[in-house]
């Protein structure tokens, strides 16, 4: 258990509450025949207390039970579910403080209501079991949360990043050397461009660390130096701020708990901000909102300024555009085509930022199809058609009206080939609603360039049923609307009666 002492008392509350539902006792009349005050008694139900032995004693005998079936972490059938929650691994990898939380208000939630409660966890446990629910994921979605809740935006870690800039940098945009430099010569570093990637069998690997001094840090092959810069300043990151570093990057073979992962998180953050500086880039897309027509390679322009990578760029401008623009009602998001696989047509949603609210498309169903009227998709089919040797960026932007509520965004979407598997695409999108604040900023948002297109979430739930674009049957939404005609009847029917 996370912290044993408390597991105990929310357990003895539990306990408590059951025995004295089940004699038919309120809490004044236990306290009458216990000796202890009925606000104390609320306490220990709230697994706030442990009474000492004595204490404990005059509980059980105004209960009419022993002392080891007061005290045993036996516990009722229908509790059973709780108790193995706070035991389990979940639970002790929960990462309450990250969200302000504590055990004790977890505690206080379950014994509000513990059977209601319970049967919410074997819900849960069955969900996670039926879609194959891992830590990794729940990591994964935590971390979104996390990001979500904070605007995807850290004042702080702004500061350090400015502040680190000018302390050990004069240069613009920031070089590999330089980063190397400061590393070597201010914090012990060893780094290894050779090593690595002279093995083929961690050629997934983007970096390897070892704890020093002095600290090594081994560099992937075949890595452009977009993602070399980014290593090396999210390395830096860990090291100004004090975080825990990461042993591996670009892939996750460890088990890793909420801190390390929400610590390689800020470290990134850190590294995104020190190579784009968050005042600059506001000035420069000032300057491309200004623009009448939309233009995307201004804006490949502004990311080379930098030297950053495709996605860090669009990454830093869901960070940027909320907070320099009040353009708060965005999305992310990153789509993933394997187009060379044997199902080049399978297309994965692998990362997601919604701020403002959960916007269209998310996360579904692995077996579902995302809308092909989407241009992150549209991009994703068009770039497979080039010749894989001379594949490059392609940008563009759409606007989309969401047919299940009517709300339009304006979406910017680049799609670009891996450099390090030769079968994968992937395009980056930025959605911002059409709304007076973004038609403020930007002068292209009703450019007759760009091209308008009702879209949906994915095929299955679609109910354009004229749809060219589409890859199967809307198989969700005809049953949705069959039932929506039995309900119809079913009403009709009873009011004749």
């Amino acid at each position: 258990m996370r912290r044993n002492k408390d597991s105990l008392k929310f357990i003895l509350g539990l306990k408590l509450k059951d025995l004295r539902a089940k004699k038919g006792l309120s809490l004044k009349e236990l306290a009458s025949m216990s000796g202890l005050s009925s606000s104390y008694l609320n306490e220990i139900e709230k697994g706030k207390k442990y009474p000492k032995v004595e204490k404990l004693l005059s509980l059980a005998r105004g209960l009419k039970v022993s002392l080891d079936d007061l005290t045993s972490v036996r516990i009722s059938k229908k509790l059973k579910p709780i108790l193995e929650f706070i035991e389990s691994d979940l639970y002790n990898r929960l990462p309450l403080d990250a969200f302000g939380l504590t055990d004790q208000d977890l505690f206080e939630l379950m014994s509000g209501a513990p059977e209601k409660f319970s049967s919410f966890i074997m819900a849960l446990q069955g969900l996670a079991r039926f879609h194959d629910f891992s830590m990794d994921k729940f990591h994964k979605i935590a971390l979104r949360s996390y990001k979500e809740l904070n605007g995807n935006y850290f004042p702080e870690i702004e500061t350090i990043a400015r502040v680190t800039r000018s302390q050990y940098f004069n240069e613009t945009p920031l070089s590999i050397e330089g980063l190397k430099k400061v590393l070597e010569e201010k914090f012990h570093y060893n780094i290894d461009t050779t090593t690595l990637g002279e093995d083929s069998t961690l050629t997934k690997l983007r970096s390897l660390y070892k704890e020093g001094p002095p600290h090594h840090l081994l560099l992937g092959g075949n890595l452009k130096d977009s993602h070399i810069l980014f290593i090396l300043a999210k390395e830096l990151g860990s090291c100004v701020m004090g975080l825990p570093k990461t042993v591996l990057g670009g892939k996750n073979l460890y088990d890793q708990t909420f801190n390390e992962i929400l610590s390689d998180y800020k470290s990134s953050y850190f590294s995104g901000s020190l190579l784009i500086n968050e005042n600059e880039l506001a000035a420069d897309m000032r300057g491309f909102f200004g623009n009448s027509d939309f233009n995307g390679q201004d804006l490949l322009k502004i990311k080379a300024k930098y030297a950053a990578g495709t996605e860090v760029f669009m990454q830093r401008l869901t960070q940027i555009l909320p907070t320099h623009f009040g353009l708060d009602q965005l999305f992310f998001l990153k789509f993933n085509n394997p187009f060379l696989s044997s199902n080049p047509n399978k297309i994965t949603l692998s990362q997601e930022i919604h701020l403002g609210g959960v916007h269209n498309p998310h996360g579904v169903e692995q077996n579902e199809h995302y809308c092909r009227r989407w241009i992150t998709v549209a991009l994703l089919n068009e770039l497979a058609k080039g010749d894989n040797r001379e594949r490059t960026h392609i940008v563009e932007a759409q606007k989309s009206i969401m047919i299940e509520n009517g709300s339009t965004y304006f979406c910017i979407s680049v799609a670009m080939p891996s450099k390090r598997k030769d079968d994968m695409n992937s395009c980056v999108t930025i959605g911002m609603r059409c709304n007076e604040q973004f038609q403020n900023s930007a002068k292209f948002w009703n450019s007759s360039e760009v091209r308008t297109k009702e879209v949906s979430q994915t095929c299955e739930r679609c109910p354009i049923t004229d749809c060219d674009d589409r890859a199967c049957a809307p198989s969700i939404y005809l049953e949705s609307q069959s039932d929506k005609q039995i309900k119809e009847k079913i009403t009709s029917l009873l009011n004749l009666l």
